[in-house]
């Protein structure tokens, strides 16, 4: 294969990549966004006691 030259394949790869990358990113931004409001609901259940 000649460089320089983006095959359909070599853009499906990279889409298909990407893809995995920004599901795993979505997925733990939202663990990380369900963590911070459980850390919330617990000072404030701390905070009435």
């Amino acid at each position: 294969m000649l460089q320089g030259v983006t095959t359909i394949d070599d853009i499906e790869k990279n889409l298909i990549l990407l893809t995995k990358k920004g599901l795993s990113g979505v997925i733990i931004g939202k663990a990380i966004y369900e963590s911070r409001i459980k850390i919330k609901d617990l000072i404030m259940l701390e905070s009435r006691i």
